[in-house]
């Protein structure tokens, strides 16, 4: 495994829902090295995620799903891998290739958990970008509730934060300092959850307009974060809100002509 370039390790068991049909026997490759004392006894959950859920923290190309195995989580992030979400279990994956005596086996295993998830969610050469299912869900019911106040628009100014910034509408309702918005879904979401929105400056920066995190009122977004929402695309997950780390998501806002003029933000403590 050390000899192969990162990302050109590939499963002899391209078809896995075929060898899980032949091979019956398939879950006991898994449960023999005690993967199955963490993930449950088919792979549905014990004190450790399921790994049945369709959802990939590490990505779910056969290369990195093989070094995770092999590796662990910790020396996985020092190859240079990315973490893209966190179950409710945020503990590391101890190394297992100690345990697994060949690589066929660890392909075998591999199939198996292949086999055991929603189909359309693991194409084994096409990464996943997994969501936190929290974060998900509320920067869904952030733009649901928003956006019911009528399509979105830059409009004038209005200062946030000691900060000039353009102010952000959506319909006739201003969004600059306006934390009713916000709070509401911040209160669904639960403990150590912060909402915020943010409106497009007159340069490439985003300043936080609305937020349920006071003392970030007219900070801009970066990291990351900005780089994907600049590129047009979301971003979900780890960013630092204020210093302190999170599970992040980051989605667009456009107007009616479909340019970004703003950003719906959600977080939760790790």
């Amino acid at each position: 495994m050390a000899k192969v370039p990162l990302g050109q390790l590939h499963s002899p068991y391209p078809d896995y829902a075929k060898l899980a049909k032949d091979d019956p026997d398939l879950v006991k490759q898994f449960r023999l090295p005690g993967c199955n004392e963490c993930h449950g006894g088919t792979g549905g959950g014990g004190f450790c995620p399921a790994l049945s859920q369709g959802v990939w923290f590490w990505g779910n190309t056969d290369d990195v799903l093989f070094r995770l195995i092999t590796l662990g989580s910790a020396e996985l992030e020092k190859q240079g891998f990315n973490r893209y979400q966190y179950g409710t279990v945020h503990a590391g994956m101890p190394a297992m290739g100690v345990t697994i005596p060949t690589s066929d086996q660890l392909w075998k295993i591999i199939a198996f958990i292949r086999s055991i998830n929603p189909p359309g969610t693991n194409p084994p050469e096409k990464v996943i970008f997994g969501k936190d299912a929290r974060v998900a869900q509320s920067i869904a019911a952030l733009e649901a509730q928003i956006e019911e106040l009528g399509a979105p628009k830059i409009e004038g100014k209005e200062a946030v934060g000691g900060k000039d910034a353009p102010a952000l509408y959506f319909g006739s309702t201003k969004m600059n300092n306006n934390l009713a918005v916000v709070h509401k879904v911040a209160d669904e979401g639960g403990e150590g959850m912060v909402a915020s929105l943010f409106v497009k400056g007159e340069g490439d920066e985003y300043v936080r307009v609305a937020t349920t995190s006071p003392k970030a009122l007219g900070s801009e977004l970066g990291g990351p974060a900005f780089d994907s929402i600049n590129a047009g695309k979301p971003y979900y997950g780890e960013g630092p809100i204020m210093g302190i780390p999170y599970i992040t998501g980051y989605e667009p806002i456009k107007d009616a002509s479909g340019a970004i003029i703003g950003v719906y933000g959600v977080g939760y403590k790790k």
